[in-house]
């Protein structure tokens, strides 16, 4: 079984599954959101969203999203906002409040036993991402309630479990990783579904890494 996964670094965040946004996701999903007040239609939280959503903030409204095509954490505030793939747009007094670069996602395949690279879709993602000692991991997508367990290989082929709890699909090591190779092994009652290889840097920038499992 081959699953196509989306994966983006950005500050933690407190994950729940949930199905998409205002909108069936045709396309690539433009944005991530993060959290919303006085918003119509009302967004579901760590849902991604389609190209050429719009959402109303009226007067008092705030949205906080990831771009993922700006690679950036945004916060906008009133007015109306319309998320696309390589930009989004402020109508009717809309502000920005608050915009973070963030890394860049990536598209990757991962097959049940070798972790292949696809064609970046994203503008500056990589092929191996690098990330912080300390990160977690949170799945996503339809494929996210396959996995049953997490495991870890380093570049010496010696194996670690990992902390998964299946209700909230966050994979976490019980302590910081040390710089170097590494490949996530997820599994599904017992056998590998899929594999994602990875690097760990100290100077890395410190977050959680979302991986979407279509």
């Amino acid at each position: 079984m081959t699953h196509r996964i989306y994966v983006l670094g950005f500050a933690a965040l407190v994950l729940a599954l949930s199905g998409a946004g205002s909108s069936a996701l045709a396309k690539t999903p433009a944005a991530l959101i993060l959290d919303s007040a006085n918003v119509t239609p009302a967004p579901t939280a760590y849902s991604e969203i389609a190209p050429g959503t719009t959402y109303n903030l009226g007067k008092t409204g705030t949205l906080s999203f990831v771009h993922y095509g700006l690679c950036k954490e945004i916060t906008v505030m009133g007015g109306k906002v319309t998320l696309d793939a390589k930009k989004y747009t402020l109508a009717e007094g809309g502000k920005l409040s608050k915009e973070t670069a963030q890394p860049c996602p990536q598209q990757l395949s991962l097959a049940a036993s070798t972790a292949v690279a696809g064609g970046v879709v994203m503008r500056g993602a990589s092929s191996t991402p690098t990330l912080a000692p300390t990160a977690n991991v949170l799945l996503v997508g339809a494929g996210a309630s396959q996995v049953t367990a997490a495991k870890l290989m380093d570049a010496d082929k010696r194996m670690s479990d990992l902390s998964y709890d299946a209700t909230t699909h966050k994979v976490s090591s019980a302590s910081a990783l040390k710089s170097g190779s590494y490949t996530l092994m997820l599994q599904a009652n017992g056998k590998s579904v899929a594999e994602w290889s990875f690097k760990v840097a100290d100077q890395a920038q410190p977050g959680t890494v979302i991986v979407q499992i279509q």
